[in-house]
Order: C-alpha cells, then structure tokens, then sequence
C-alpha cells in the first residue's frame, strides 16, 4: 500500500518551492505599483520574498544531505517563524501570533512523524488565515 507521504521527494519539495519563488517574484512585476509604493509595502513584500529564499534553501539543503522530509518541513516553518518574527519587530505587532503558530507547527511536527504533511497543511494555512483576519480588523478600523 501506498501512502500519500511516500509519494512526496526531495525534488518535489524542491520544484514546488521554486515554482513558489517564481510566482513571488514574477507576481512583483505587474504589482510593482502597489508593492513598492512605500517603504513599508516594500519591506513587507522582502520579507515574504525572504520566506521563499529561506523555504528553496531549505529544501536544496535537505535535498543535497537526504534529510527527513519532516526535518525540511520543520524547518520551513522554523524559517516562516523567524521570518514572521522578524515582520513583528519591524512591521507589524500582531505578526508575533503568526510566528507562534509556525513555532507550534514546527513542534507538532516533531512529535508525530505519522501526519507530517497534513500538519505542515495546516500550520502553513492557519497563520495565512489568522494574517488575513488581522488585516481585515485593521482595514475596517481605517475605515471607520
């Protein structure tokens, strides 16, 4: 039998990674007027293009050494952590929930090997969720 986790290789993580590098990139272009319109847009837009450097570098190392799939996947949301840590400290106070929830991704990872790949479904999505809920309150709070 089969499962979905066995079909999962170094060079799919790999090439799913830089096909997310290429779209954060090549998405610049045509919104280079929104994302660079400000100093603040255009450190947001650096932090997420650091994110996929740092989730492509990952995966390249973990590609070269044949690490665990879970190893790289942990630590892609260790990446996302800091990375999220770091939009905190210089953007935006509420991101510190986003980098817990990847902290608590990463651990969850580490405790069961069985449902990797469908927690590191989750941890990647619920950040992403808890980020557009906050920006949201924030648009709303404009305003009004």
């Amino acid at each position: 039998m089969i499962r979905f986790s066995d079909a999962v290789t170094h060079e799919k993580l790999v090439l799913f990674s830089a096909v997310m590098l290429a779209f954060v990139a090549c998405g610049a272009v045509p919104l280079r007027r929104h994302l660079f319109r400000n100093a603040f847009d255009r450190r947001a837009y650096g932090l997420l293009l650091l994110a996929t450097v740092g989730m492509v570098a990952g995966r390249l190392v973990a590609l070269r050494y044949r690490t665990r799939i879970e190893a790289s996947l942990v630590g892609n949301l260790l990446v996302f952590a800091v990375v999220a840590a770091a939009g905190a400290l210089t953007l935006i106070r509420w991101l510190w929930v986003v980098a817990i929830l990847f902290v608590i991704g990463a651990a969850a990872l580490l405790v069961s090997r069985e449902h990797h790949l469908a927690l590191f479904a989750v941890f990647t999505s619920a950040p992403m969720a808890v980020a557009a809920y906050f920006l949201w309150r924030q648009s709303r709070t404009r305003r009004n």
